[in-house]
């Protein structure tokens, strides 16, 4: 009969491209002094970061031929009714030839979040798009945001933990630990979560799933699946205290240097598909490698990890 191979997929893709400006090297905050930065040092390189468009085409094709191999592609448009989980239409064909008419994107940034969008859309923790190495850095809020049930039975999020000593600016921010956050931008705080984790979220169709993964998503964001936050800082009303206004400060958790605006893989970094069959494995790796060139001075590289679940 018919059967059908569902599959884990990470798509790692980098370009090279002319910049080379040292204000966009950020270090490791594993050396020394754990530096963060701003918003406006971020994003003045990420509008620096471009591709060239035939580097974008060529990457777009190759994310396009592999999700020909989705088998939910049908599933997805329209998804059966399920208690209690999201509803999904997601036409990808549709969403691809939108994405490849705007081809060039003005920025790499631009490009890079059209996709993590398309794919982000699909609510599967099984089919997740990474950008670039390159943007594997974090924006940041200095809490840890919690969940409990209060004296009156109702749920309410706490200030679970005070982090990042190194980037409050002065602000003594464990005055706020364990207490209530009544708001965030001026809305009620489980309401903000709550269409964020929708809106957002990426690792499963429960709404609870996704509620739970925004209390740690909401104040500690990857740049490499997540968007860049669309303003310079985050308001809230924590316990009886005035509106206080956070700042976004970011860091570099990997353990070597980034540079966002020059996004190329060193030479080792070479594509691998991996394979839970290992007949299937070799067979798969190379038919891949029969129809692709890959060196290490190409203007366009890819690192493509597949982890299919196939019959042994």
């Amino acid at each position: 009969g018919d059967r059908r191979v569902s599959f884990l997929l990470f798509l790692f893709i980098s370009s090279f491209n002319s910049y080379h400006a040292d204000e966009c090297e950020f270090p490791s905050v594993h050396g020394e002094g754990s530096p963060t930065w701003g918003y406006d040092e971020i994003f003045a390189c990420i509008k620096e970061a471009s591709s060239p468009p035939d580097t974008q085409r060529s990457s777009f094709q190759t994310i396009s031929t592999i999700m020909e191999s989705y088998c939910f592609r049908d599933i997805v448009q329209d998804s059966p009714s399920s208690p209690g989980l999201l509803h999904i239409a997601v036409d990808i064909q549709s969403d691809f030839a939108a994405i490849e008419q705007k081809i060039p994107y003005a920025t790499d940034y631009e490009f890079q979040q059209a996709i993590t969008q398309s794919f982000r859309k699909l609510k599967d923790a099984h089919t997740i798009y990474r950008k670039p190495l390159c943007y594997n850095y974090h924006a940041l809020q200095p809490f840890v945001l919690s969940s409990r049930i209060d004296e009156t039975g109702s749920q309410e999020i706490y200030i679970k933990q005070a982090l990042y000593p190194s980037m409050s600016n002065g602000v003594n921010y464990t005055r706020f630990v364990n207490q209530t956050v009544h708001t965030i931008n001026g809305i009620e705080t489980m309401t903000e979560l709550m269409t964020f984790a929708i809106d957002h979220g990426y690792m499963s169709k429960d709404p609870g799933s996704l509620f739970t993964q925004s209390l740690k998503d909401y104040t500690l964001r990857n740049m490499n699946i997540d968007d860049f936050p669309s303003s310079k800082s985050v308001r809230y009303q924590i316990g009886d205290e005035p509106e206080i206004i956070v700042p976004w400060r970011f860091a570099n958790y990997m353990s070597y240097n980034i540079s966002i605006i020059d996004c190329s893989f060193d030479s080792d970094e070479i594509p691998a598909i991996h394979f839970q069959s290992p007949n299937a494995e070799l067979k798969m790796r190379q038919n891949f490698l029969n129809n692709h060139t890959w060196t290490s001075t190409s203007t366009s590289t890819f690192n493509l990890k597949l982890l299919f679940s196939a019959p042994s």
